[in-house]
């Protein structure tokens, strides 16, 4: 793409820009890469700056920080029960975007992803093998990682 002579960028236009900045609670470092309008102006970035703090492209600060030993592996409380290869993983308070980040992980450790939790917890559940397993547990975005398993409701007679 060719750009006019007179030096007039067109509106149209769009550029991927990388932006850090200090999140307002002070819990560290914002890092995002955004296709955004190209930017002619300093001005032009107040709006992109903006949607960050307020949520439109947060990054949880454990997103870039790497975890010293990997998350718990909790034991189930009935061993029969366990689904297997099935996996309940929680995130840590921190994490603003649930889905997305539970995308990523299941995708890195190359799993299925069977649901998205937002409402009692937030986090997912997942097919795991032995090696996905270790790869969710060194996020320092995850809290703990569980066994799924099967609860019965009512007595069988």
């Amino acid at each position: 793409m060719t750009l006019p002579s007179e030096g007039v960028i067109p509106s149209n236009l769009r550029a991927p820009i990388s932006l850090t900045c200090d999140l307002v609670a002070g819990r560290g470092l914002v890092e995002a890469s955004l296709d955004v309008p190209f930017v002619r102006r300093r001005a032009d970035l107040q709006p992109v700056m903006a949607n960050l703090v307020v949520g439109k492209g947060r990054v949880a600060p454990c997103e870039s920080t790497e975890r010293a030993e990997p998350a718990p592996l909790l034991e189930p409380s009935d061993p029969a029960s366990v689904v297997p290869d099935e996996y309940v993983v929680r995130f840590e308070d921190e994490v603003f975007e649930v889905e997305r980040l539970a995308r990523e992980l299941v995708e890195v450790a190359e799993g299925d992803l069977l649901r998205i939790f937002e409402t009692a917890i937030e986090g997912f559940a997942a097919r795991l093998e032995e090696t996905g397993v270790a790869s969710v547990r060194s996020s320092a975005c995850v809290r703990y990682v569980a066994p799924n398993g099967l609860v019965e409701t009512q007595e069988q007679s």
